[in-house]
């Protein structure tokens, strides 16, 4: 574990963002985490 949190210090993680959708569109978003569509994280902008 010392080596994992000593790795996470010294190298910047980044989320990969797979796929934004606004909040009027959050079936959209639903289904696109239940596909499996997006690669990376998915944001629903409020």
């Amino acid at each position: 574990m010392d080596a994992i949190f000593n790795f996470l210090k010294q190298h910047w993680l980044e989320p990969r963002l797979g796929a934004a959708f606004a909040f009027s569109d959050i079936r959209k978003a639903c289904m696109a985490l239940d596909t499996g569509r997006a690669d990376g994280k998915i944001v629903v902008e409020i």
